[in-house]
């Protein structure tokens, strides 16, 4: 594409956590943050979420027209915009600036088109789901409701739906764009059909989105000289842990980025966890290893 210049930008909490696990900035790259009026973080539980979102929405699209006029004044000015999912206000700001934007979607491309589905008109068809039945969804296989994102089925809270509602928002100024662009965290021989399955648009598979250092074992490539782990990285640990275990005797359970679930509860659910396995890993925020 020839992009010579690369500016990150994302909230100021995250930035600060980021940099403590960072060393140098690749050459291109520089990182500016901004204040969602949050700058200590989420305190999820605590914080009303739908506050959150407004402040988010207010204080980012400020800083981004912000951003968009520092970077025009110093003759450096940006010609593209990438924003990831919960971000829709980016695309917003780009277009009444005239800057081309798109959506970088972080999780599968079968998620994407669930997603969409429920948006064109399945969301009763996926929300009344019970546990014995099915779903069909266009282009996609059958689905069990343990195969469908929490928060599409009727017993979510109702403080997740909030998440469902910025969710919608995404989509709909791609509708109005002409093969609208979506780039998307996997590759074409793990979803083949999920990457085809909605026509409307232009899905690109660019991932996995994960350094080739660490897909190849040589932590010591140059491509690993850059991390911005939110979380300090522990994975000298689990795989010290992991190597102490007979192959094909574990499994790994992950409850995303943000969970921190109380022990008893992590207990319980290792108990439903099929007996054949020996050893359980289960990721969250306070990792806890049996």
């Amino acid at each position: 594409m020839g992009v010579k210049k690369v500016t990150f930008s994302t909230s100021l909490s995250a930035t600060t956590r980021m940099i403590k696990q960072a060393n140098t900035s690749p050459e291109g790259l520089s990182i500016v943050p901004f204040s969602d009026g949050y700058d200590n973080g989420v305190v999820w539980g605590s914080d009303d979420i739908r506050d959150f979102l407004t402040s988010l929405i207010s204080n980012g699209s400020q800083a981004m027209r912000g951003l968009i006029t520092a970077k025009s004044n110093e003759s450096r000015p940006i010609t593209h915009v990438i924003y990831t999912p919960f971000m829709p206000f980016v695309s917003q700001v780009a277009y009444e600036r005239g800057i081309s934007s798109t959506l970088l979607w972080t999780q599968t491309a079968a998620v994407l088109d669930i997603y969409y589905c429920n948006f064109s008109g399945y969301s009763e068809k996926i929300e009344k789901i019970t546990s014995s039945e099915i779903v069909e969804l266009p282009g996609l296989p059958l689905l069990k409701v343990c195969d469908l994102p929490s928060f599409l089925l009727d017993s979510c809270p109702d403080v997740n739906r909030i998440a469902l509602e910025e969710m919608k928002v995404h989509f709909e100024p791609l509708e109005k764009e002409q093969n609208g662009k979506i780039l998307v965290n996997t590759f074409d021989s793990l979803e083949y059909e999920a990457l085809r399955a909605l026509k409307k648009f232009k899905i690109l598979a660019i991932g996995p989105l994960v350094p080739s250092a660490f897909l190849s074992g040589t932590h010591d490539s140059l491509d690993a000289s850059f991390r911005g782990d939110m979380m300090m990285p522990m994975w000298k640990d689990y795989v010290k842990w992991l190597n102490s275990k007979d192959e094909r005797s574990l499994v790994y359970v992950a409850f995303g980025s943000y969970s921190e679930l109380p022990i008893e509860q992590n207990r319980r659910d290792c108990k439903r966890v099929d007996t054949k396995w020996k050893a359980i890993l289960v990721g969250d925020k306070k990792t806890i290893k049996w």
